[in-house]
This record gives C-alpha cells, structure tokens and sequence, in this order.
C-alpha cells in the first residue's frame, strides 16, 4: 500500500511575484491544476497552503478542501499579496529554500512557486556580491541535506502572462506587460517524487517549458543497455557484446562510408525520473572518445524491431 505523505506548498509574494496574479491569468491557471492533481491523487494526506517570502507569514491553510483551493486561487491577486505581509521588498530565495529544505522528510514533501528573481534589497547595491552570496549559501544548504537525507528536487519552468512591475538590480520598478517565466520546484525523496512523476501531476495543464530533476549521483541507478549486433558501417565481433565490449572493429570499404565505423546502442531510461526529452538531448551525454559523433532517437513502444524490446531509446554512435 502506499504511504500517504503530506505536501506543503508555499507560494511567494514578493512584490516582484504582484504581474502573475493581476486579473485571470496563465500562472492562476497551472497553480489551480497543480493543486486540484496533488488533492486528488491518492497521495496526499494533508494538502497546507502557505505564503511565503523573507520573513515568516502567518497564513496556512492546513488540510485544504477543495473549496479551499478555489478560495486559495480566487484571492490571488496584488491587494491579497500585500495582506498577506512578510518582507515583500527583498527575495533572499537562499532564506526561503532553506526554510522549505527544513520541512521536508519522511511524511512531508514541499513545493515553492516563485518567479526566482533575486531581490537585494537597496541597500544592497552590489547586485552581483549578492547573486554570489546567495548561490553560495544556497549550495552550502542543498548539500547538507543530501547528506542526511534522499533529496531530489524538480525543477518546472513555466510562463505566464505578466502585468506589473519588474524590479532590476539597482530595485528600480520598469513596468511590464508581457510573458514571463516563473518556476514550481518539487522537493521529496525518491519515492514520494516517482509517485507524484507516475500520476503525471507535474505535467500541468497548459504544459511547461522545461523541466529537471536533481538528485545525489549516489541514488542514480545505471540503466540496462544493449549493444545492437550489427554495425551500422564497418563490422566488429560480436562475442563479447552481451559484457559491453566490441572488438576486432573494421572501418566500412563502401566507396561512400570508407573509412567510418559505427555502431548502436538501446538504452532502457524507463526507470530514471527525468523526462524523455532530457535524454534525447545529446548535450547531456559526455563521450569518452572525442573521435565519435553521437545521434539519440527515441524508441517508438510499437516499434517492430524485436531486438530493441524493452528499450526507450537509441544511441546512435559513429566515428567522425
């Protein structure tokens, strides 16, 4: 049976966070769908809704009902983010992560929606001394909850339509009226964030940008692979294969691939907790010999290819 956890969700108001929830927009929309998910899940044993900025907010909505949430998402608006209070005037986002990292364990995973425009207040003129300091502390914090605890944090970059007042690094207000980008991060240990990936609630109605998740090499699993028994150009021995090894390589005699050796690889990503798209990426693959290109393509699930079974992707490697 699974273990129901609950999940704390706090939503900062700076005043940089007002353009979002101005009138009916994109940002209300995804935050009322992310909410609605999370609530019906079969997950969550106490959804709390909180604000949160520099300072402590007193408002939290524990348990909330789903007449809650509609409550919750009526009232965003500029005025109810003013009510709300807290220190509206600086976003020290090193403050509020660490504040959220503390209330995540066994029973409670968390969420932050915010824009993550860092704000120094004016007296911090030196805008870059405080990104380097933030970033810093930020690390520091991260890096200590690894080391006592199964962290994995997803990263949802969204957009919105935007009318209010963007503050720049010396806080000077420049009016806006455009899209925007703001971001959900997701903060769990490996169970609680493969059941809320495997009920597709950060999927968010109206859809997202990017999305990444994080988490301790440690907890990275290797995924099963298969090297494919026929070169692509040239030939090779397949009898080591089955242990990941090619030898007896030959470079291709054809009079328009001479010279080229090839290969494929099928890759099972299925277990891993990132999205499909971050592993048809090929920045994200680092090659040991720079004499080879590589090439990814998804495996279509109807494919009729029986030997590529089982698998999510292909890698397809050729010399240069």
């Amino acid at each position: 049976a699974k273990s129901l956890f609950n999940i704390n969700v706090f939503l900062e108001n700076s005043a940089s966070m007002d353009g979002y929830v101005k009138g009916v927009t994109d940002f209300e929309t995804a935050i009322y769908s992310l909410l609605g998910d999370f609530k019906i899940s079969g997950l969550c044993d106490s959804l709390n809704l909180n604000y949160i900025n520099s300072k402590s907010i007193p408002y939290s909505k524990k348990n909330a009902l789903p007449a809650d949430i509609q409550d919750f998402i009526e009232k965003l608006e500029p005025s109810i983010f003013r009510q709300r209070g807290g220190d509206r005037s600086v976003s020290d986002l090193k403050n509020i992560l660490n504040t959220i990292l503390k209330t995540v364990n066994r029973k409670n995973a968390a969420v932050l929606i915010s824009d993550f425009v860092f704000s120094p207040n004016a007296k911090n003129a030196n805008a870059q001394d405080y990104l380097n300091n933030q970033g810093v502390g930020i690390k520091i914090d991260f890096a200590q909850k690894l080391n006592v605890y199964d962290l994995i944090t997803v990263v949802i970059q969204l957009q919105s339509n935007f009318d209010g007042f963007y503050y720049d690094k010396k806080d000077k207000p420049i009016r806006m009226s455009c899209k925007r980008p703001y971001y959900i991060w997701m903060f769990g240990d490996t169970k609680q964030i493969r059941e809320i990936l495997e009920k597709k609630i950060l999927d968010i109605k109206g859809g997202y940008q990017n999305r990444l998740v994080l988490q301790s090499i440690k907890g990275a699993s290797a995924p099963n692979i298969k090297i494919q028994p026929k070169a692509t150009f040239g030939t090779f021995n397949r009898a080591g294969i089955r242990d990941g090894i090619i030898s007896g390589a030959t470079e291709s005699k054809g009079p328009r691939t001479r010279g080229l050796f090839g290969f494929n690889v099928a890759v099972d990503f299925s277990s891993s907790l990132q999205d499909g798209n971050f592993y048809a990426d090929t920045a994200n693959y680092k090659l040991s010999n720079g004499n080879y290109h590589l090439k990814v393509e998804s495996i279509n699930a109807n494919n009729s290819d029986a030997s590529l079974s089982g698998f999510t992707h292909l890698l397809k490697l050729q010399t240069a």
